[in-house]
């Protein structure tokens, strides 16, 4: 992951279907290594597409992957505090 973005990949490309690789992580199974890695890396927790009306934050919780719904609440929370300060 991290040598396709220093070779000038875009984490948060979008495939045919308008996802990003952290939003199809969420959509094909709890896999909370992957979606750390995204995160980690830069990618955006602020998307969706017209074929997931709720945010990465509601579909983790909706699926009940918990690790994810926690990790991606704190990192949401702790990006919007350091925003305002």
């Amino acid at each position: 992951l991290i040598k396709c973005q220093r070779l000038g990949a875009d984490i948060d490309s979008k495939n045919c279907h308008g996802s990003t690789a952290l939003l199809c992580s969420l959509q094909h199974g709890n896999y909370f290594p992957i979606v750390h890695a995204l995160v980690s890396c830069g990618a955006s927790m602020l998307h969706s597409n017209s074929t997931e009306s709720g945010s990465l934050i509601a579909i983790a919780e909706q699926k009940r992957y918990q690790q994810i719904f926690d990790y991606l609440t704190k990192e949401l929370n702790m990006k919007f505090l350091l925003s305002i300060i």
